[in-house]
């Protein structure tokens, strides 16, 4: 079984050199070092999610603001991890619940976000998503539960037949 992974940094590099110089015109003087290295980090090399970011810079780049704060309120960023997270099973998407809430998980369900590349293993037992922007949806979604309610005592997030109950006292 071959998983097929985000690019690595060089290869994502040159896919970012590549589609600045296609829009010139749009990213003239937008794509800095600074600015690859946050591309880089924030796409974990994943083309979909390096071509969203790109297409955002041209529009409005984060002037005044942090990277991340600035890429997570990008639409078609955020469509890309919804398309990446529907694309996952039910037990591939729990997994990633769990490990975004800092909950542990068994080596076994690991396995195939590892395949995949989206999941690291820096050190044993330090897992890492290779993306920031895929952590933060996977934090947001609902575990995927065939029981209709579900409490969620790391965060205290309440799951009602998978919608997320609103602050309750």
């Amino acid at each position: 079984v071959f998983g097929l992974k985000p690019y690595g940094e060089e290869d994502a590099r040159r896919i970012i050199q590549q589609i600045g110089e296609r829009r010139a015109h749009e990213l003239a003087d937008k794509i800095s070092e600074e600015t690859t290295v946050a591309l880089l980090k924030l796409s974990g090399g994943h083309p979909g999610l390096l071509v969203a970011l790109l297409d955002a810079l041209a529009i409005s780049p984060p002037i005044g603001r942090g990277w991340l704060e600035w890429a997570l309120d990008q639409t078609k960023a955020r469509e890309e991890c919804r398309k990446l997270w529907e694309g996952l099973r039910s037990e591939e998407r729990l997994t990633l619940h769990h490990l975004a809430q800092g909950v542990s998980t068994g080596f076994q369900a690991r396995q195939s976000l590892l395949l995949k590349g989206l999941i690291r293993e820096e050190q044993p037992r330090q897992i890492t998503f290779f993306s920031p922007l895929l952590e933060h949806y996977a934090t947001e979604q609902a575990p995927p539960l065939a029981s209709s309610l579900h409490v969620d005592a790391q965060t205290g997030a309440v799951w009602l037949n998978g919608d997320q109950v609103g602050p309750l006292t």
